[in-house]
C-alpha cells in the first residue's frame, strides 16, 4: 500500500485515532502557540489539476460540472460517533502538471499568495497528466533515462513544496497526493503503452513518497484504493478515461483526514 501513515500492526483503528485526539486535546489546553491561531480558522487547501477537485469535492456531482474554486465541509466521524467538520477549499489549475508546479515554483504554486496561515494544511495534487501525456514522450523522443525524468520531475516539485514551507514558522503541513492508477484504453493526450503509466506511476509515488519522507511531508497515497490486480485501474471507477468519478471519492478523504488528524496536532476541525 502507497500510503506513508499506518495505524501500527497491533493498534486497532479507533484506538489510533482516539490518541491523536487526546494529543490534539493536551496541545490545545497546554500550549501557547495555539493562542496565536484560532482554531476555527483552520483549512485544508487543495492546490493541482482536475483531480485535486475531482478527488476531494463536497460539491461536484459530474465530471462535466465543473468547480473551479470551492469551499465546502467534510463531515468526518469518529468512532466515538463525534463527528468533525473539516473546511476544505479547492483550488484547481486547468491542465497544470507536476512538471509546471517544479519548473515555476512560486510564481505558480503560492501557499501564501493563496491564503493559507500557519497551522493550515496544504494538499498538493499533481501528475497524473504527467504520466499519461508527458514522461514516455520525454522518454522515446529526446532519448531521456525513464528514471532521470521522474527523479528530476520529483525533486524540482518537492523543492516548490519545500519552498512554500519556508514561508512559515514550521506550522504549515504539508501533504502531497499520489497519482492514481492510469486506464488500459487512456483515451485523449496520452503518449506510450499504457503498461508503462502503470510502471511509470508505480516509480512516481515511489519517488514521491520517499522525498515527502526525506522532506518531512506527508504523503498519501490513492492508487491501492483504485488499482485492480494488474496495475491498471479497476473497471467502473472513471467516465471519461481520465478522472476517478467523485462519487468514489470519500475513501481518499477519510484517508486524507485520518493523515490529518494523526500529523498535525495544531489543526482543529469544527465540531
Amino acid at each position: 500500500m502507497q500510503r506513508v501513515f499506518a495505524f501500527g500492526k497491533h493498534c486497532p483503528r479507533y484506538i489510533f485515532l482516539l490518541g491523536c485526539l487526546l494529543t490534539r486535546f493536551a496541545v490545545a489546553i497546554g500550549g501557547e502557540e495555539q493562542t496565536s491561531h484560532s482554531p476555527l480558522q483552520n483549512c485544508v487547501w487543495f492546490f493541482g489539476d482536475s483531480h485535486a477537485s475531482v478527488l476531494f469535492t463536497n460539491v461536484r456531482k459530474s465530471i462535466e460540472h465543473v468547480v473551479e474554486n470551492e469551499d465546502s465541509l467534510f463531515p468526518y466521524s469518529l468512532p466515538t460517533g463525534e463527528v468533525l467538520q473539516f473546511p476544505f477549499s479547492i483550488r484547481r489549475w486547468r491542465g497544470k502538471t507536476m512538471h509546471a508546479a517544479g519548473r515555476d515554483g512560486l510564481a505558480l504554486l503560492n501557499f501564501k499568495e493563496q491564503g493559507v496561515q500557519e497551522h493550515d494544511v496544504a494538499v498538493c495534487a499533481f501528475g497524473e497528466t504527467d504520466v499519461r501525456a508527458h514522461i514516455c514522450k520525454q522518454r522515446d523522443q529526446n532519448g531521456r533515462d525513464e528514471d532521470e525524468i521522474i527523479a528530476t520531475l520529483v525533486t524540482n516539485y518537492l523543492e516548490t513544496i519545500r519552498l512554500n514551507c519556508m514561508e512559515y514558522d514550521n506550522n504549515v503541513y504539508c501533504i502531497v497526493v499520489g497519482v492514481i492508477p492510469p486506464t488500459k484504453s487512456p483515451g485523449v493526450h496520452y503518449f506510450g503503452p499504457p503498461k508503462d503509466h502503470v510502471r511509470i506511476s508505480k516509480k512516481l509515488n515511489k519517488m514521491l513518497q520517499n522525498g515527502c519522507d526525506r522532506l518531512g511531508v506527508g504523503f498519501l497515497g490513492v492508487y491501492d484504493f483504485f488499482a485492480g490486480p494488474d496495475g491498471f485501474r479497476k473497471p467502473g471507477l472513471t467516465p471519461d478515461s481520465v478522472h476517478i468519478h467523485m462519487k468514489h471519492n470519500r475513501v481518499v478523504k477519510e484517508a486524507l483526514a485520518e493523515l490529518i488528524l494523526e500529523r498535525c496536532p495544531l489543526f482543529f476541525p469544527l465540531r
